[in-house]
């Protein structure tokens, strides 16, 4: 089972953006308060969010972050570098983790082919592996298959009105209602409903 929980501050504004993700064999309902790690973008999430770690949990970070904290510091900024381009260093973290928890490399690959194509798809490839072998695996847990579709509560919401009848929805384009307009405007075709944005 897995259940994530985005909170995200105005674009306008700025502000500290974060995402809990959970994941078990078990069925899940809610996010949990305590995480067992912390992959740190900025010294803001570590300072933030430092003291929802169990116990056992660490703080994953690039060397430059964080410097005087207990955490695993990886070169994730330099390696991203080395590859030409600095924005996958996310990636290059994301095959940390799954090296530590003991996951295999083929389904972060499997995610980078359906997201990326061409050059973008080859230089995350490198990114991810590149990251998987930075770190010792710490856990071994078990792939499971699972067939359910993974959305979030608003797309939820849309395709619930959908099954419905609902045929048409106006409103403004920011969140969370971004959610109910795109899925509209995606599937008029099949069943025949339609959208429309409006601004002041």
């Amino acid at each position: 089972m897995f259940f994530s929980h985005s909170d995200y501050m105005s674009r306008v504004r700025g502000g500290h953006n974060f995402i809990y993700i959970r994941f078990s064999d078990k069925p899940l309902y809610s996010y949990s308060s305590k995480v067992d790690i912390i992959f740190a973008l900025n010294e803001e999430t570590v300072e933030i969010h430092s003291a929802k770690l169990k116990e056992n949990g660490v703080i994953i970070t690039d060397t430059n972050i964080a410097k005087d904290k207990d955490a695993i510091h990886l070169d994730l900024i330099k390696t991203a570098k080395s590859l030409r381009n600095s924005r996958v260093y996310t990636t290059v973290g994301l095959g940390a983790i799954l090296k530590y928890y003991g996951l295999p490399l083929e389904k972060g690959e499997e995610v980078i082919k359906d997201e990326f194509k061409d050059e973008i798809y080859r230089v995350n490839i490198n990114a991810l592996r590149a990251g998987y072998a930075m770190l010792d695996e710490e856990y071994k847990l078990e792939t499971l298959e699972d067939d359910k579709i993974i959305i979030n509560g608003n797309q939820g919401v849309g395709l619930g009105a959908i099954a419905a009848g609902c045929k048409f929805y106006c409103g403004y384009p920011m969140t969370p209602f971004y959610w109910y307009i795109k899925l509209y405007c995606c599937s008029w075709k099949r069943y025949g409903n339609c959208s429309r944005s409006s601004r002041g």
